[in-house]
C-alpha cells in the first residue's frame, strides 16, 4: 500500500486595484462640476480640511479598501492505493477552505472518493466507485453578485467619501451610511450587520458492477452494473435589522457634517 499527501495554500486579490478619489479629491471634482453648470462651488477649504483632519463628523473613507482585501485559500488531500492480485483499491479525502476577499465570504468543502475492485472468483469480478462531498458556504445578507440587488461592490462605489466609516453617539459606535437617490448605502454595515446567509450542501454518487466471464465461451460475458446517487441540500437566512448613522448632505453654509439615526 502506498500513501502520498499534497497540499496547497494561495492568497487571492482583485487584478486590478481600482483606484477611487478620496474625500478631497471628490470635493474638487465635485465643485468643479458645479462651476462648470455656472454654479457656487459647495465645499470650502475649511471642508476639505475637516476631512484630512476627521473632524466635526467629516472624514476621507476608502470604501474600496474597506470592502476588498485579501482572501485565502487552503486544499488538502490524502490518498492510499494498494492491494493484491484478487483486491485493488485506491481511496482518496480531501479538504479545501477558502476565505472570500471580501469579508464574511467563506466556503469549505470536503470530499471523499473510494474505487474497488474484486476478483470474487475465477470468473466473477465486484467493482464499486463511490465518492462524495460535503459543502458549506457562508456569506453576508448582502450579496456579492454583481447582478444582486444592492451587493456589496455596488454599495462601495455609491458610498461617498467625505464621510468617516463609523460615527460616535451617545456613548453608541454606529457604522455610517451615506445618501444616493434612491435611499442611503453602508457597506461596512451591510457586511457585518445585516445577518447572513449560510448553505450546507452533501452530494453522494455511487456505482457498482459484477461482471461475469462465461467459462464455456472465451470472450462471452454478462455484466450486472447499477448507480445510486443521493443530494441534500439546507439553506438559512437571517435578515437583520440593525441601526446605521445616516449623513445629510451638507450645504454651502456647513460647518459641521450632521447625522441622525436611521436604519
Amino acid at each position: 500500500m502506498s500513501i502520498s499527501y499534497s497540499g496547497e495554500y494561495g492568497i487571492s486579490k482583485n487584478t486590478q486595484q481600482q483606484e477611487w478619489l478620496d474625500g478631497p479629491g471628490y470635493a474638487y471634482w465635485y465643485n468643479k462640476a458645479l462651476n462648470l453648470d455656472g454654479k457656487e462651488a459647495l465645499f470650502t477649504k475649511d471642508m476639505v480640511q475637516k476631512m484630512k483632519d476627521g473632524v466635526d463628523g467629516w472624514g476621507n473613507t476608502n470604501w474600496y479598501d474597506k470592502i476588498f482585501g485579501t482572501g485565502t485559500r487552503q486544499h488538502h488531500n490524502v490518498s492510499a492505493s494498494g492491494g493484491t492480485e484478487r483486491l485493488h483499491f485506491f481511496a482518496s479525502i480531501g479538504y479545501l477552505k477558502e476565505k472570500g476577499n471580501i469579508d464574511n465570504f467563506n466556503y469549505d468543502r470536503l470530499n471523499l472518493r473510494s474505487n474497488i475492485d474484486a476478483k470474487l472468483t475465477k470468473s466473477l469480478t465486484f467493482t464499486l466507485g463511490i465518492s462524495g462531498r460535503v459543502e458549506t458556504r457562508k456569506q453576508p445578507r448582502y450579496s456579492a453578485n454583481p447582478d444582486s440587488w444592492l451587493n456589496l461592490p455596488l454599495q462601495a462605489i455609491r458610498a461617498l467619501p467625505y464621510a468617516p466609516d463609523t460615527y460616535e453617539k451617545d456613548g453608541e459606535t454606529y457604522y455610517v451610511a451615506t445618501p444616493q437617490a434612491t435611499g442611503h448605502v453602508s457597506p461596512v454595515a451591510s457586511a457585518f450587520d445585516s445577518g447572513y446567509n449560510k448553505s450546507h450542501s452533501s452530494y453522494i454518487q455511487s456505482n457498482f458492477s459484477l461482471k461475469y466471464d462465461a467459462p464455456w465461451l472465451k470472450g462471452l460475458s454478462f455484466k450486472f452494473q447499477g448507480a445510486y446517487d443521493l443530494n441534500y441540500n439546507f439553506s438559512k437566512v437571517l435578515t437583520n435589522p440593525y441601526k446605521v448613522m445616516v449623513m445629510e448632505l451638507p450645504t454651502a453654509e456647513s460647518t459641521t457634517l450632521n447625522y441622525h439615526l436611521g436604519g
